[in-house]
């Protein structure tokens, strides 16, 4: 049997529970759930970082923290490690990134095809599309607004589209693939396509003003890198500005499943599904509304630490574990 292909879906700043399937009460992530109730869900998967680059380089690496030393968002491993693009380029995988990298250089360059951020912001320009400045009061709501581009040129679905030429080229190809597509959303800024910006109703996100006051007076509630400068009080004088930016971040995780299957049906399209694993997770979590809050930062919260997965291999029977 030849070997077996890896596709590995990896979302930004995802809390655990934000799926159908975990039982989140509103968001609908109805390929996500189909592919969990064909694969296992994990529900108590954490992350060694709240922080984006780190976590990815434990993600890639396997080891923590100390052992990697990449402990912020800049700069480059000190020393080379293996990882899993590397020791898969090593068996005669072909490679591939799409979206949002956010790693070490000495991890990245081991990839055979490259379509990262940077490359969406080209096409943007190329295409005269560069995203306009928002209106002032964005960036005291929590960065949320309707995204002023068309839909088809999202960064979620050109994310998608990216893995999905990756699929067919990979389909030509006599030899496994690994294909990491990482999706930039649910990660701030939260601007779904204005087509879904209503798929959530605000009247529905609770808002537990105690759990706010009680976090906004705590210490870690005034710590160094809490995600504060968007929304400048506007959670205790106008509720309704935070409950629509977690409408908002709901809705970019429904375009995110909706993407996911697109991909999946690309997959089965290219006669790649049956000896294909699946892996759906996040690098980290979000407060996504708990405590009034919707974003992340540093302590040790069980809502930034704590991340969604499923996995899913075609070769087993066991379908539905949790």
């Amino acid at each position: 049997m030849s070997a077996t292909n890896v596709l590995f879906f990896m979302t930004d700043q995802q809390h655990a529970d934000c799926l159908g399937v975990a039982g989140h009460p509103l968001v609908k992530t109805p390929n996500l759930d189909r592919l969990a109730s064909r694969g296992a869900l994990f529900r108590q998967m954490y992350t060694c970082s709240a922080i984006c680059a780190p976590s990815r380089t434990s993600f890639h690496t396997g080891v923590y923290l100390r052992t990697h030393n990449h402990m912020s968002n800049q700069g480059d491993l000190q020393r080379d490690l293996p990882s899993i693009v590397s020791l898969a380029k090593q068996a005669g995988y072909y490679t591939g990134v799409c979206g949002k990298a956010h790693i070490p250089h000495k991890i990245l360059r081991h990839f055979d095809e490259r379509q990262t951020l940077a490359d969406y912001h080209q096409m943007l320009a190329d295409e005269g599309l560069a995203d306009c400045a928002n209106v002032p009061p964005f960036h005291q709501h929590f960065m949320s607004s309707p995204s002023q581009l068309p839909k088809p040129r999202h960064r979620i679905c050109w994310t998608a589209d990216r893995a999905c030429d990756f699929l067919h080229a990979a389909s030509t190809k006599q030899q496994p693939f690994f294909l990491w597509c990482s999706f930039d959303p649910p990660h701030c800024p939260h601007t779904p396509a204005a087509e879904d910006d209503d798929l959530y109703n605000s009247n529905d996100i609770p808002v537990d003003m105690q759990a706010y006051e009680r976090f906004e007076q705590s210490r870690v509630g005034k710590r160094a890198m809490i995600e504060d400068f968007w929304k400048v009080g506007s959670v205790p004088h106008d509720p309704t500005i935070f409950q629509k930016a977690v409408c908002r971040y709901l809705s970019l995780i429904t375009m995110i499943d909706e993407q996911v299957g697109r991909v999946l049906d690309a997959l089965e399209a290219n006669g790649q599904a049956d000896n294909t694993v699946i892996v759906f997770t996040s690098d980290h979590g979000d407060f996504a509304g708990h405590y009034g809050q919707l974003g992340k930062n540093i302590p040790g919260y069980d809502d930034l630490l704590r991340i969604p997965f499923i996995y899913y291999d075609p070769a087993r029977t066991d379908h539905g574990r949790v």
